[in-house]
């Protein structure tokens, strides 16, 4: 290896989720280098269990205690009237908690973080959007101490970005776990449907729903509203060649990303810290598998057994169903499956109605106590999940008890979607009696005496203009002080109004004379292909005297000209 070309990581740290004590234990108890959790606010995952600081304290000084690191995220975007209570909760978690990173979106949180006292390291969430390797360079400027790359990168994207990292920033990559089918982080389409922001951590996952399309839309939404009042299966998928002209199904909804043995071909990727596990809102059962199996494949990578033994591990982990997306640019995988189902679980069965109209089910395999079922599909509203309470066997007859107004439909779905084996249950009654051993978290939720001081000084931007037209001085002000008269329209003395256009190749082709008057918008999203380019673009465009621009990432000034 030359002098030039970066060292690959030694070994990359298996980073599982964790939404609840439960999971947490699991990972530890399955060994995990790491792990990452949410607090009860600034947490894109607002409707997991998350933890408060009290308790995440005693929990953290056992990861600790078993060699294990904890990472918090604070992975949502920060209000401008809400600078001081993230500098106060980050203020509590390095004084209190401790853990080893903070997790963030935000890029202002990376200086408030230092401000509140937090030693640990601070890494970009994917949902910060470092999608392009001049980007790793304005990461670092800022203050990241590592960057969570996009899921949407293939394994030569990766390793273009592992090439062009700077010394001391790292990278870490997922290798299991949902996929959005928007651009991580640039997703609206929960705020706009739901009135909910996926960016504060509360995303309705209007992609994971059934659409229609085409001319039986509006009988195929009667029939919805008929079939969710009684419980019933999902809406026919195919209808072309039966009278209509639509089709309805999940054109939106995607297949988890499962590298399994792929993972392999990371290892040699310079920079590359850590392996990511999403799954926070997922039970133990899965924690512990997803990570045993990434375990066996990062210490064994040439052995045939180990693989075959992680890609049965990954099997049983009650996920949905999984893919490789575009991880391989030679064979790219569809991620979105319209006719097919998405949900998360292990297919148990149908429903079957007993004589009595009852719902009966008989399992494809042994169910245990404890068991958690699901009838019917997630994003159906009529969807329930129930206990299993005894030990049936495969093929054997288990009675359901469901609401009335929930009662579904012959042949429904029936998924396994948590378990609780006995082996992994003795693991965590023996990880839980080491976390009781320890001290109880004290009621006090306080920044502790001697925390830094939330700096006053800081006030909140003005809201940005977002319209495709930009606001910019005019020119010199007078210098005697006098307000000159209002311009054409009734505008605020000193001040004019560009045009915009979105920066593309067609649009850099304008006349030299035209390049001068235009604010120009750089694409939301920046891939690595797409680099070099834009970068030449702009570099011709400011050649020719362009010097209004909009950035939609502050990692997009890494593209302009020195």
């Amino acid at each position: 290896m030359s002098a030039t070309t970066p060292e690959p990581a030694s070994r990359p740290e298996i980073l599982a989720p964790a939404g609840d004590t439960p999971s947490f234990l699991a990972a530890l108890a399955a060994g995990a280098d790491a792990l990452y959790v949410g607090l009860k606010h600034f947490s894109a995952r607002m409707e997991a269990e998350n933890f408060g600081t009290g308790e995440l304290a005693r929990l953290t000084d056992l990861a600790h205690e078993a060699g294990s690191r904890v990472y918090v995220a604070m992975n949502t975007l920060v209000k401008p009237g809400e600078c001081g209570a993230a500098w106060r909760l980050i203020a509590r978690l390095a004084a209190r908690v401790r853990p080893d990173g903070l997790i963030i979106q935000d890029p202002g949180l990376l200086d408030l973080a230092r401000q509140a006292g937090f030693a640990g390291g601070l890494f970009l969430s994917t949902l910060a959007n470092v999608t392009h390797p001049l980007a790793l360079r304005e990461a670092k400027k800022l203050g990241a101490d590592r960057v969570i790359l996009p899921r949407e990168l293939s394994i030569d994207e990766i390793r273009a970005m592992g090439a062009a990292c700077p010394e001391g920033l790292d990278l870490e990559c997922f290798v299991q776990g949902a996929l959005c089918y928007c651009v991580s982080g640039r997703c609206y389409w929960s705020s706009y449907m739901g009135g909910k922001s996926g960016l504060r951590g509360r995303c309705v996952q209007p992609c994971r729903r059934i659409y229609q399309q085409g001319a039986r839309m509006a009988q195929s939404g009667r029939d919805g509203r008929r079939q969710g009042r009684r419980g019933a299966a999902p809406p026919d998928r195919h209808a072309e060649g039966r009278g209509g002209h639509g089709r309805s199904g999940r054109f939106f909804s995607c297949r988890d990303l499962e590298l399994g043995p792929l993972v392999k071909t990371l290892l040699d990727v310079p920079h590359l810290a850590s392996w990511k596990i999403e799954g926070r809102k997922k039970g133990p059962h899965y924690v512990y598998h997803t990570v045993t199996a990434y375990r066996l494949l990062r210490d064994d990578p040439g052995d045939p057994a180990a693989r075959r033994a992680a890609a049965d591990i990954l099997a049983m982990a009650l996920g949905r169903p999984g893919g490789k997306a575009r991880f391989l640019p030679q064979s790219p995988e569809e991620t979105a499956a319209p006719d097919s189902q998405t949900s998360s679980g292990l297919l148990a069965g149908k429903i079957r109605i007993a004589p009595d109209g009852g719902c009966e089910l008989k399992p494809h395999f042994e169910l245990l106590p404890g068991d958690y079922l699901r009838v019917g599909v997630e994003d159906e509203r009529w969807h329930a999940t129930v206990p299993v309470t005894r030990r049936v066997p495969k093929a054997g007859t288990l009675r359901l008890r469901l609401a009335r107004h929930a009662t579904p439909r012959a042949g429904t779905p029936v998924f396994l979607i948590d378990r609780r084996e006995p082996e992994l249950l003795r693991l965590l009654a023996d990880w839980r009696g080491r976390l009781d051993a320890r001290n109880a978290p004290s009621a006090q939720d306080t920044v502790p005496t001697g925390a830094p001081r939330f700096p006053r000084a800081i006030r909140p931007h003005p809201r940005p203009d977002m319209l495709l037209t930009a606001t910019l001085p005019r020119g010199r002000a007078r210098e005697d002080g006098a307000a000159s008269a209002p311009g054409r329209g009734g505008r605020a003395p000193g001040r004019r109004s560009l045009p915009a256009l979105w920066l593309s190749p067609r649009t850099a082709e304008l006349s030299r004379t035209m390049v001068a008057r235009i604010a120009w918008w750089l694409p939301p999203v920046v891939w690595p292909e797409e680099e070099d380019a834009l970068a030449r673009m702009l570099g011709r465009l400011w050649r020719q005297g362009a010097r209004h621009f909009v950035c939609n990432a502050p990692w997009q000034r890494a593209l302009f000209p020195d």
